[in-house]
């Protein structure tokens, strides 16, 4: 179940990794969707998860989800102010190819123009 979160409604954030990746993450109705569009993950995407966020201060937020489908759970500390993305996960659980992310990077598309 994800937090009562109305003020992530619209929004729309797409960052970059160092290593290319790219990926979009939108909230809508109280769900979040995400498409890597570019990097390692390219075109594996996802819609209406449940997520839970919470806002920690000047605009930061720490936002989770869980991914059954794709065997993902990641983490995320927006920092819209700083343009960064911190992120934190599990990616491919229970297959051959599990990995970890503890990334940096770029915030190149937030609300208000960030």
């Amino acid at each position: 179940m994800h937090d009562d979160n109305p003020q992530l409604d619209g929004r729309v954030y797409e960052y970059t990794y160092d290593d290319g990746g790219s990926v979009v993450l939108e909230f809508d109705d109280g769900r979040l969707a995400y498409r890597w569009l570019s990097g390692p993950f390219a075109g594996v995407a996802q819609n209406a998860l449940e997520y839970r966020a919470r806002v920690i201060g000047n605009g930061v937020l720490v936002v989770n989800w869980h991914d059954a489908a794709n065997g993902n759970f990641v983490t995320l500390l927006l920092d819209p102010g700083h343009r960064t993305i911190y992120s934190s996960g599990i990616i491919g659980y229970g297959r051959d190819d599990m990995t970890t992310l503890f990334d940096v990077g770029r915030i190149t598309r937030a609300p208000g123009g960030a």
